[in-house]
């Protein structure tokens, strides 16, 4: 019986601590500086980046170039999940 009093009296604080810290104050951040955005400055920049090449594909010249589609053709019917 002693044993199971003193756990509980040891439990105790730890269950308490979780709840107390709820109450604190909550923090003001504080304002940051941050610089201001220069439109003149991002469009500079982003006219600096040189421009991406369209494939990157290495094994673009093992492959059979995908057959060009007809006006004819139709559509793949997909299927739908039944329920």
């Amino acid at each position: 019986m002693r044993s199971v009093l003193l756990g509980a009296l040891l439990a105790l604080p730890l269950l308490t601590t979780a709840a107390s810290a709820q109450k604190m104050p909550a923090a003001v951040p504080q304002k940051e500086d941050h610089p201001e955005f220069d439109e003149r400055k991002y469009k500079a920049a982003t006219q600096t980046i040189p421009e991406q090449k369209t494939s990157n594909d290495p094994w673009a010249g093992a492959r059979e170039p995908a057959p060009a589609p007809t006006a004819d053709a139709k559509p793949a019917k997909t299927r739908t999940k039944q329920r």
